[in-house]
């Protein structure tokens, strides 16, 4: 019988390596660096990070729960968004998100407001750089603190599946310099409603931005397609 345990210790660097490996691949994904076109595999992306198939599958669980990655019966994972996907997340990110943003209004106070302030502060700081990346990931952990802020669990794991299918679309968005302008306009106009526990000015806010990030990803994707259409 085996009776190794697992110490307090181990399971935290446990913990810590899931995290990482799993900010690694979102960001990945986000960034351009994985295609989303080919097969995720535990043992590639294993290999491509220097880490144990275990963090890597414990990753891929979770960026499955949260909607990013699509995977099916076999080993791999895959990424796909059309328009029709588009318009179906959409539809329930207004529904959704606009609800969170006046709830975190509400209930947040001066100490969740200081907490997106934060990462809106870390948005403004990578407005200017080349690289997308650091501004994606930024924008993600934006919505991940607004979402937690609403203080329903439930709900803010149904706006984050639903927010990250999009993410590597978002990114494609995101290199222009105006579109992330846009974002920084609407997240910074978020954080005074909240700030000032304005839950109408919030709903409002969330929803015009996302109606122009909705804007942006269809003009992108129906701009692809003609592409391909003159292959």
């Amino acid at each position: 019988m085996d009776t190794t345990t697992i110490t307090p210790e181990a399971q935290q660097r446990r913990r810590r390596l899931a995290e990482q490996v799993y900010r690694q691949v979102h960001e990945r994904i986000a960034s351009g660096e994985l295609d989303p076109a080919r097969k995720l595999t535990e043992t590639g992306l294993a290999t491509l990070l220097g880490v144990s198939r275990t963090p890597v599958r414990e990753a891929l669980v979770r960026l499955r729960r949260e909607g990013l990655l699509d995977l099916p019966a076999g080993p791999g994972a895959r990424v796909s968004l059309g328009l029709d996907d588009l318009a179906e997340i959409m539809e329930i990110r207004l529904l959704v998100e606009p609800y969170i943003a006046a709830r975190a209004a509400s209930v947040s106070g001066a100490q969740g407001a200081a907490r997106l302030q934060q990462t809106l502060d870390r948005e403004v700081h990578a407005l200017p750089l080349r690289s997308v990346r650091e501004f994606a990931m930024a924008n993600h952990d934006f919505r991940v603190c607004l979402f937690a802020l609403a203080g329903n669990g439930r709900l803010a794991e149904t706006a984050s599946r639903y927010d990250s299918q999009l993410q590597f679309l978002r990114r494609l968005t995101l290199s222009g310099r105006p579109n992330r302008e846009r974002v920084v306009a609407g997240h910074r106009e978020i954080v005074a409603a909240v700030a000032a526990g304005d839950a109408q000015r919030a709903e409002a806010a969330m929803r015009a931005l996302l109606l122009s990030a909705r804007d942006a990803a269809a003009q992108h994707l129906q701009t692809r397609r003609r592409a391909r259409h003159k292959e």
